[in-house]
């Protein structure tokens, strides 16, 4: 039960135990850590995701950022500075355009996961789980 506990308070590198046998509690077993291996791997590609935004995000806006410095000390003429600032703005524009463009895919796909969620009434399912496995577990107390 250890187990269980830690996985309900996020510790989703923990493993419910099972017997490699074809029973029903063991068969539910690896079907939940088959579930926590699923979500273990999305989250380390989320991590990966985060690492590629922001290496996308980093080229743009440091040139943004040396552009206008490499300007101010080059720069002799109000037509020179103005093309420096049309590169900074450039640069900017490229940023913002890859945050606007990030911000509309989770908008999209919070609205796709919203739409496929409902009420659950936990109370009733619990009950039916344990009223499907109790003659299981009364029969396996009897034959140990």
């Amino acid at each position: 039960m250890s187990e269980f506990r830690a996985i309900v308070s996020g510790n989703l590198g923990e493993r419910l135990p099972h017997w490699n046998t074809d029973d029903s509690f063991s068969n539910l077993a690896m079907i939940v850590n088959g579930m926590l291996d699923e979500m273990e791997t999305l989250i380390h590609s989320l991590a990966g995701v985060g690492n590629d935004i922001a290496h996308d995000l980093r080229t743009p806006l440091t040139r943004a950022r040396l552009t206008p410095e490499r300007g101010r000390t080059s720069a002799g003429t109000l037509e020179q500075l103005q093309t420096v600032a049309d590169k900074t703005m450039d640069g900017l524009d490229q940023s913002l355009s890859i945050i606007t463009a990030i911000l509309r895919l989770a908008e999209i796909e919070k609205s796709q996961r919203s739409a496929g969620f409902g009420k659950v009434a936990l109370a009733d399912l619990v009950r039916e789980v344990g009223d499907m496995y109790e003659p299981i577990a009364e029969e396996k107390v009897f034959l140990s």
